[in-house]
């Protein structure tokens, strides 16, 4: 669930207002929100347990147009509508009942608001000279169109709109110097350029006031838009962007920045969501949270070397044991006598698994343990001695996450890993992991001399075409994993990067197995060399 309820900067009235809440000197302002700005989802998010952040900050902004635009009624309650402060960027001033300038329009918008409120009278007149006017066509064709800004002609036209509509018919006194003196000149807090306002020609004036425009408080989320409960804990399947969130900006924010608010985190919260649905749906084939499909899953306790799921009558591997069944298959398949080549080879995929490692918790985990002095990098000088050495690593490992303990002095030669091979001495049919009453075992990663020889696609072609076995949130660090694949050989380009990850979220089985083969070959070559970067090197 995404959360895009808005902020609540017209939630004025009734027990639960959040401006009376966390505002309330702001309640006597009007409002450019629509009136359904009352923070709902705030509300409905607060009462399940959702966290929040700088509710206190909101944003005045000086400029509302007072006028009813035409078409519209007029309430007590009615939005106003945004004077854009691209007019006084072209050249527009602020000027009070009396004719004077009073502020330096570029300012920040807190900065101008607390100038007009210094000021004390209410209403202001904005006045767009001809070359703002000009410089910001649009906006005056819209403005014009509905009644908001008047045209008026020359300095006589601007006085006489101010003596009709804020000074009470009375001759404002400063008007001649304001137009006289250059606009550096004519403010307390001088703008940085020398332009006067022309005496003739035609100006665009109309009346605006301070106005409650945008909340920076809200929902606490993360960087994916994930909303924290009231402890910083991440709440499950609940996400925001938008207005409704908070902390994004701080106690202020700059035009335009709402853009960040909402494409920026609505983009990070739908690919995070759609992640999360994955991890779903395969959390509810396992039978654990996540609902649905729980009748298809028989989840079996742990026998021996593995614990097996059982999907639509077939059953499975845990990632985890997957992933280590391809260690150890090589394991399995290492020379008796390797030669430099072979020992080089071996410590670099090694030294790969930790890096690419399709889980980035085990992953981290595991790299910390190849570093451990210990245990010591590995052993392999013999197969029985990497067997050996590999045992070791996978019950540290297994201690740490409680998993049974394997007996490394009956592991001497891996024989529940190797599988028929023309180059090793003792030929046994693997023991079936996988698919049950299958000859085809998903698992099998293909010969050892394949990636030796630069044939990797056997073992990343399976990972890669074989995704119904994965976890779905593997599976998304899998593709995380094309990134650490780039940096560790420098061989893939960021145009084959970013195509790999479409093809690992949305593309078909032909895509995958190309894309397997793709891998397969780089990496196989690369894993020659690899540990010149790598661990021992």
């Amino acid at each position: 669930m995404i959360l895009c309820t808005g902020g609540y900067g017209n939630d004025k009235d009734g027990d639960t207002s959040l401006l009376k809440e966390v505002a309330p000197e702001l309640l006597g302002l009007a409002s450019t929100n629509g009136a359904f700005t009352t923070g709902d989802g705030i509300k409905l998010a607060r009462l399940a347990g959702a966290g929040t952040v700088d509710m206190s900050m909101v944003q005045v902004h000086p400029t509302g147009f007072t006028d009813v635009p035409k078409g519209f009624s007029d309430s007590p309650d009615r939005s106003l509508i945004l004077c854009a402060e691209i007019l006084r960027g072209a050249g527009a001033v602020l000027i009070e009942r009396n004719g004077g300038r009073f502020v330096d329009e570029l300012q920040t918008r807190k900065f101008v608001t607390e100038a007009m409120n210094e000021m004390g009278q209410g209403t202001y007149a904005i006045v767009v000279p001809p070359h703002a006017a000009e410089a910001t066509a649009t906006h005056m064709d819209i403005y014009t169109g509905k009644g908001l800004l008047h045209e008026v002609e020359g300095m006589e036209g601007v006085k006489d709109f101010i003596k009709g509509r804020l000074n009470g018919g009375r001759e404002p006194s400063s008007m001649e110097e304001t137009f006289s003196a250059p606009i550096s000149e004519t403010s307390a807090v001088p703008r940085s350029t020398p332009t006067k306002l022309p005496i003739s020609g035609t100006y665009r004036v109309g009346v605006v006031q301070p106005v409650l425009h945008y909340t920076m408080g809200g929902l606490t989320v993360d960087g994916d838009g994930r909303v924290m409960d009231v402890n910083g804990t991440a709440m499950e399947g609940m996400f925001a962007a938008g207005e409704i969130m908070g902390g994004v900006h701080g106690e202020n924010r700059l035009g335009g920045s709402s853009l960040l608010d909402c494409v920026v985190f609505g983009i990070n919260a739908a690919k995070a969501v759609d992640k999360e649905e994955r991890v779903r749906e395969w959390m509810g084939w396992r039978g654990e949270k996540g609902g649905g499909r729980k009748e298809e899953v028989k989840e079996e306790e742990w026998s021996g070397e593995r614990k097996v799921v059982t999907i639509k009558g077939k059953k499975y591997d845990f990632l985890g044991r997957r992933a280590w069944f391809v260690l150890h298959s090589f394991a399995a398949k290492y020379p008796d006598n390797p030669s430099e080549s072979d020992k080089t080879a071996i410590r670099g995929l090694i030294t790969a698994f930790g890096q690419l490692y399709p889980c980035k918790l085990c992953r981290t985990h595991l790299q910390q343990q190849l570093r451990d002095p210990e245990l010591g990098p590995p052993r392999v000088d013999s197969r029985e001695e990497l067997t050996v050495w590999m045992c070791e690593l996978h019950n540290v490992v297994n201690a740490d996450l409680g998993k049974p303990q394997q007996d490394c002095n009956a592991f001497k030669v891996d024989l529940m890993y190797l599988k028929d091979c023309g180059e090793c001495e003792v030929k046994k049919p693997a023991l079936e992991v996988g698919l049950e009453g299958e000859t085809t075992d998903p698992y099998y990663v293909g010969p050892w001399d394949a990636m030796i020889y630069g044939r990797g696609d056997d073992m990343l072609n399976s990972l890669l075409t074989e995704g119904e076995l994965w976890d779905a949130r593997d599976l998304a660090d899998l593709v995380d994993a094309m990134e650490v694949m780039k940096r560790w050989f420098r061989t893939f380009s960021k145009k084959e990067i970013k195509r790999m990850k479409e093809i690992l979220v949305k593309g078909g089985k032909e895509e995958r197995e190309g894309m397997g083969r793709r891998i397969g070959e780089v990496v196989g070559k690369a894993l020659q060399g690899i540990d010149k970067e790598g661990l021992w090197g």
